[in-house]
C-alpha cells in the first residue's frame, strides 16, 4: 500500500483527487488532439493524391 495510515488528511485527499482528474483530463485531450490531426493528416493525403 502507498499510504501506512489509514486515515489520510484533507490535504491528501484533495491532491490525489486534483491529480486524478488532471491525469485524466490530459490524457482525454491528448487522445482528442492525436485523433484530429490523425484524421486532418489523411484527408490532406488524399487531397494531395487526387
Amino acid at each position: 500500500m502507498m499510504f501506512k495510515s489509514k486515515k489520510m488528511s484533507f490535504g491528501n485527499k484533495l491532491l490525489l483527487s486534483i491529480l486524478g482528474t488532471t491525469l485524466v483530463v490530459f490524457s482525454l485531450t491528448i487522445f482528442f488532439v492525436t485523433k484530429f490531426s490523425y484524421e486532418t493528416a489523411q484527408k490532406d493525403v488524399e487531397h494531395l493524391n487526387k
